[in-house]
């Protein structure tokens, strides 16, 4: 499937993407208590959801990085890994 997918002139083009922490209500179902000592933490690091859906949206619509597939995205910009060997 990757081989009939790849080379400039693919019709698809696959992204990895990390939005980030988002501010949602998956925690509207625990005990109060709970959510107000994940309130306290995510407020420090927590995106609004139309911040946490740039990424996504860049990917799906951004036309300069059509021919870049296989790249991943946070923060609307390609990310590198770089690994150490031991």
């Amino acid at each position: 499937m990757l081989m009939t997918f790849s080379g400039p002139d693919a019709p698809v083009s696959v992204y990895a993407l990390h939005p980030g922490v988002v501010h949602t209500d998956f925690f509207r179902n625990f005990p109060q208590y709970q959510q107000w000592i994940i309130a306290v933490g995510a407020w420090l690091v927590n995106k609004d959801c139309w911040h946490g859906a740039q990424t996504t949206i860049y990917c799906a619509v951004d036309e300069s990085i059509e021919t870049e597939t296989g790249k991943y995205y946070r923060f609307v910009t390609s990310f590198t890994f770089v690994f150490m060997s031991v």
